[in-house]
């Protein structure tokens, strides 16, 4: 699905945040489950430095912090970071 001028670019539905991709605004879904936030900081790391497809059909090697927002999903799916 494609966003529009009206999509959140970061919007929490549940257990998941769809994201709009900075690139092809292609709307992308997060699942996070049950992940704890250390959980789900080492799979979005792991995911940003996987080669793969965007549902908008663009390929990239790394990179997807930048294009999928991650860093504002892991803030919708959890809130801010508390300081230690």
């Amino acid at each position: 699905m494609v966003a529009t001028k009206d999509t959140p670019e970061v919007e929490r539905v549940g257990t998941r945040v769809r994201v709009v991709c900075r690139k092809c605004h292609e709307v992308v879904p997060i699942e996070f489950g049950n992940l704890t936030r250390d959980e789900a900081v080492a799979a979005l790391d792991k995911l940003d430095h996987t080669p793969m497809e965007c549902p908008g059909f663009h390929v990239e090697l790394s990179g997807w912090r930048h294009y999928w927002r991650l860093p504002e999903a892991l803030e919708a799916m959890y809130g801010p970071k508390q300081a230690a």
